[in-house]
């Protein structure tokens, strides 16, 4: 009988041995995995590194060498009249007329022409231009025009003299003739 019971005791030590061998390689396991996973965590955050330092921080960097400018002469149709100058011509403009696929002329380009030569003369008056797609500047854009308000329906280009609007011309044939002869 005792050595049935020492049998059965060295079963047990067995036994207890080889769950401990179970947990232990289930530990060891689960070790690796973590390693594994950490791994590659550090890879994709490498590559990610590699990226920024060579790929985004030279296209930052060239795009802040860029000189920034601001568009001083784009104003809204409310600024019409409140310019510093004592005498200034505006171009009030839906550019987006403009940029359909099935126009055939592309006038702002035109007008941004004859602006350009005329800008380039001594004495020139200041040329502001008004985008009549800007929300701000909905509520002046209609169907029917209504200079006294403000409210057109087509290119305009007004000249304002001591605050006031001394004269405007409207559609594409008026604007170009009065931009060929100034």
């Amino acid at each position: 009988m005792y050595l049935v019971v020492l049998m059965k005791v060295a079963k047990l030590k067995k036994v207890n041995k080889t769950k401990k061998e179970i947990e232990l390689e289930e530990v060891e396991f689960s070790i690796k995995k973590l390693i594994q996973t950490i791994v590659i965590i550090l890879l994709v955050l490498a590559v990610f590194y590699i990226i920024t330092v060579f790929v985004v921080k030279p296209i930052v960097a060239e795009k802040n060498n860029e000189h920034v400018q601001f568009d001083t002469t784009k104003i809204t149709m409310n600024q019409l009249l409140t310019r510093k100058e004592d005498s200034y011509y505006v171009l009030a403009v839906k550019e987006s007329a403009y940029l359909n696929l099935y126009t055939t002329f592309n006038y702002f380009e035109l007008y941004n022409n004859y602006i350009k030569q005329y800008t380039a003369k001594e004495n020139a008056l200041k040329f502001y231009w008004i985008d009549m797609d800007d929300a701000f500047n909905a509520s002046h854009w209609s169907d029917d025009l209504d200079i006294n308000n403000y409210i057109i329906n087509d290119d305009v280009l007004f000249k304002v003299s001591n605050g006031s609007l001394s004269s405007y011309y409207v559609g594409h044939e008026e604007i170009l003739k009065e931009l060929q002869g100034i």
